[in-house]
């Protein structure tokens, strides 16, 4: 119990940022397997795997059998890239003044998306984050765009101004045939409704960025050139 209420409290005072593998995952098993020895289970996940984004790519039932660990602490390890994923896109207010300043938006809004994601992102006249909202999950290679989100999303921020973004988790941040014709539609559907279309940013698996913008896919206007 000792052991336990250590991490515990090193985890309210600190948090998890500067924390190795090992420790990050010790406090994790420590909140779920209150009575486990969350070292020994870290140290075991963390010897055969080197690190956090191999861990929790194991199946939850390899996580169970082979290492010890209980549904609950095998569920939040499994999904701790979608609890990432689902806290930054809620980070609003943010100022996106420029394409470049789009482009880190949504690099690390999509950094933990394990499939394609497309999102939307409506801004106030200044230029600020009202919201951020998933439209559609794909696969591994593909995502397409279903109208009656995007209506409810525009709807509920009730802006003017909208970026599309979405990832490519296994290829390199160049759109697709299917991508531009993706980009068509919404701009289509945001036009009629009287949203405009700022652009549409391609996020890599490696962190690479595309503007569908700057690359001509989408007329240049004045606000966010």
């Amino acid at each position: 119990m000792h052991r336990r209420e250590e991490i515990i409290n090193d985890l309210a005072e600190n948090g998890y940022e500067g924390k190795d593998c090992r420790s990050v995952l010790s406090a994790l098993i420590c909140c779920c397997m209150p009575y486990s020895d969350a070292d020994k289970l870290a140290d075991k996940l963390c010897a055969d795997n080197k690190s956090l984004s191999n861990i929790v790519d194991i199946p939850k039932e390899q996580l169970v059998e082979k290492y010890g660990l209980d549904d609950a602490a095998a569920i939040l390890i499994n999904n701790i890239p979608d609890i990432v994923f689902a806290y930054r896109r809620q980070n609003i207010g943010q100022v996106i003044q420029n394409i470049s300043s789009a482009r880190e938006y949504f690099k690390e809004v999509l950094a933990f998306a394990r499939v394609e994601t497309l999102v939307m992102c409506f801004l106030d006249d200044d230029l600020r984050v009202v919201s951020c909202d998933v439209i559609n999950y794909g696969n591994v290679d593909s995502v397409g765009a279903d109208p009656v989100n995007i209506i409810k999303a525009a709807d509920r921020a009730g802006c003017k101004l909208a970026f599309i973004a979405h990832n490519h988790p296994v290829s390199g941040a160049v759109p697709s045939n299917e991508d531009i014709l993706v980009t068509n539609s919404v701009k289509l559907i945001l036009s009629r409704i009287g949203i405009r279309l700022l652009d549409h940013i391609i996020v890599s698996g490696s962190g690479e960025t595309y503007s569908m913008k700057t690359r001509g896919h989408i007329p240049l206007v004045d606000t966010l050139s």
